[in-house]
């Protein structure tokens, strides 16, 4: 093995990078990423995800939501599937940047680069692949898991005294501490992360070229690395915060314009629509095409630093293919991408004109009541989503000291009261003495915590109660004291409950097998959608229609949260979806009501313009 010359800049090695692209391998290379892209979104994903559902039935449940994947991932077993669908994620993520080491391989040995025998590369490699990541896998938890161990050791000192939610909305000095601890030990952590992938740079190229072993390769990697590292370090860097740097500043001035048009436009949902795809169409081309430049310089870097070591040398590489299975990429490249893009563009339009529900049937929910008029919670709140014609109002109840119901969100009144009580410590006689109002806005000082009685007075008859069960580790018999309440004031029929946790809701099933009950879920693992719940209330992030028509093909509704924008409403209205929680009733109301006037077409442009993913918290005014 030759000893390897001193590197050139990097600058200059970037621009020989772009002028091998420019001068023709990007034909092939775009072929190649496109096409084992489609594998890995079409064949590996769906593999993920039937080996998480295996892992998932592992623990008794046909899904662990929220807090329950943590404590799973905290088991033997769980950690084991853990690492072992990491390794898959990962494993995924590399083959496609194997796929391209290969093919540039071939181009800068003049030979064309053939899907078909691109393919058996990467398939006879494949076992020594996917050892190579599970390798990788344990080498990244080794050096992350201590840091994360501090990052809760800080999490504990700093910020565990209160709600997080005070620590959010306030931002005290204890909190902005923990936030720069957290966020050195991060930068610590990614800066031995760097180190650690430089030892591996070498690692892809060796197994799939030398025909080694995953271990060996490791080995030999690390070696060679040594005199390089600076070098190495340098292009990870840049590939790694480079790529979005470079994404965020072709993109910004598109972004820049549609958020100013935003507001200008929020009356006009067509219109914006229409403005916001444009927009979202450019600046995800642009993101997609940098992306594809980026991982291109990268494995052609790795390449060229690989021949400068001499370790292709005494490598034959054989990667072409039988001429029937030919496919001369520089020649059919074309044909080969209008005919995926054609493809996918069929099914896409197929999919949500199929999934595109053209009359809304959909409940409006007062988040924790009119919480963006009035202060959550609170019977102000309750009384205006009342007033907005909201057909349920969402709330939280917990238990205080000496048993009785309340509805409150946080375990705390630090928040909302600035006062350093746990609701679990507090009497309910004290509670009326403690305003939880003018936080919000001064005129609204006189308001209290509430009785669940108190609320179902305002509610009844006129607005639904959707309850959620807090549970903070303190409950006594929080699901029987809701049930007995909820039967004493004759509330049965306008009453459902839900929690994030799902051993709560399914004592309540077991109480009232008759009652509507609901799982809220933030994440989840496994199939959500067979547990027994007769509704999901779900991030409207995690409420893709795919989900929605399952949930419904096994007759569960699904409430999606918290939606306020009238984009966002109208998006998830188009979906399908049985509930909308809001902090805005009356926006929900309107939005609902514009709909009911646009052409099929109209509400696809808003169905696709939230697709693509934009943000539209400025459309309230």
């Amino acid at each position: 093995m030759k000893e390897a010359t001193p590197p050139p800049s990097a600058l200059l090695e970037a621009k020989q990078a772009l002028k091998t692209l420019r001068e023709g391998s990007w034909k092939d290379l775009l072929v190649i990423y496109i096409a084992f892209s489609l594998v890995s979104a079409l064949i590996l994903a769906p593999m993920v995800g039937i080996t998480i559902q295996a892992i998932v039935s592992l623990s008794g449940q046909a899904a662990l939501s929220d807090t329950e994947i943590a404590t799973f991932l905290l088991s033997p077993i769980g950690a084991v599937a853990g690492i072992l669908i990491a390794t898959l994620v990962l494993t995924i993520a590399f083959i496609t940047y194997a796929a391209l080491l290969v093919g540039s391989h071939a181009y800068y040995h003049h030979s064309h680069a053939h899907l078909t025998g691109i393919f058996r590369a990467i398939t006879r490699r494949g076992p020594q692949l996917v050892k190579l990541c599970l390798r990788f896998t344990f080498a990244i938890l080794l050096v992350a898991l201590p840091f994360v161990a501090l990052i809760a050791a800080d999490y504990l000192y700093f910020i565990s005294e209160n709600d997080i939610n005070y620590y959010l909305a306030e931002k005290p000095p204890e909190f902005i501490k923990a936030v720069i601890i957290a966020a050195v030990l991060l930068i610590v952590m990614a800066i031995l992360l760097i180190k650690l992938a430089v030892s591996w740079f070498y690692a892809p190229p060796l197994v799939l070229f030398a025909s080694i072993s995953a271990k060996s390769a490791k080995k030999r990697s690390t070696v060679i690395s040594k005199g390089q590292k600076k070098h190495i370090t340098l292009w990870l860097a840049l590939w790694l915060f480079g790529t979005p740097l470079v994404i965020s500043l072709f993109n910004s001035p598109f972004n820049l314009a549609a958020g100013w048009l935003i507001p200008q436009l929020s009356d006009r949902l067509p219109l914006l629509a229409l403005t916001l795809g444009g927009s979202l169409a450019i600046t995800s081309a642009i993101s997609f095409i940098i992306g594809f430049i980026s991982i291109c310089m990268l494995a052609h870097q790795n390449l060229q630093m690989f021949e400068k070591c001499g370790l292709d040398t005494t490598v034959p590489v054989h990667f072409g293919a039988d001429e029937k299975f030919h496919l001369p990429l520089k020649e059919k490249y074309a044909f080969f991408a209008a005919l995926t893009a054609l493809a996918v563009c069929g099914v896409f339009c197929y999919y949500w004109i199929g999934n595109l529900h053209q009359e809304d049937d959909v409940l409006i929910i007062a988040h924790r009541g009119s919480s963006m008029d009035a202060p959550e919670n609170t019977l102000a709140a309750i009384q205006m989503a009342v007033d907005a014609g909201s057909d349920f109002v969402e709330i939280d109840v917990q238990e205080t000291a000496d048993g009785v119901v309340v509805v409150f969100h946080d375990s705390d009144y630090k928040r909302l009261a600035r006062k350093k009580l746990n609701i679990w410590d507090a009497k309910s006689r004290d509670l009326p003495g403690i305003e939880i109002g003018s936080w919000f806005d001064p005129k609204f000082s006189d308001q209290t915590t509430p009785t669940l009685k108190q609320v179902f007075d305002i509610c009844r008859g006129k607005s639904g109660v959707l309850i959620e069960l807090k549970y903070y580790g303190h409950d006594v018999e929080l699901e029987q004291k809701v049930i007995d309440i909820v039967e004493a004031e004759k509330m049965t029929e306008e009453v459902m409950i839900m929690s994030l946790n799902y051993k709560g809701i399914q004592k309540v099933r077991k109480m009232r097998p008759d009652w509507k009950i609901g799982l809220l879920s933030t994440v989840a693992l496994g199939d959500i959608t067979k547990l027994d719940v007769d509704f999901l209330g779900l991030n409207s992030r995690a409420a893709t229609p795919k989900l929605v028509k399952r949930a419904h093909d096994n007759a569960i509704q699904v409430f999606v949260w918290t939606v306020n924008t009238p984009l966002d409403i109208s998006a998830m209205a188009s979906r399908g979806v049985d509930g909308l929680i809001t902090d805005t009733p009356t926006t929900a109301q309107e939005v609902l009501q514009q709909r009911a006037e646009l052409e099929p077409n109209q509400r696809l442009l808003l169905e696709l313009a939230h697709t693509f993913g934009r943000e539209t918290n400025d459309l309230i005014q």
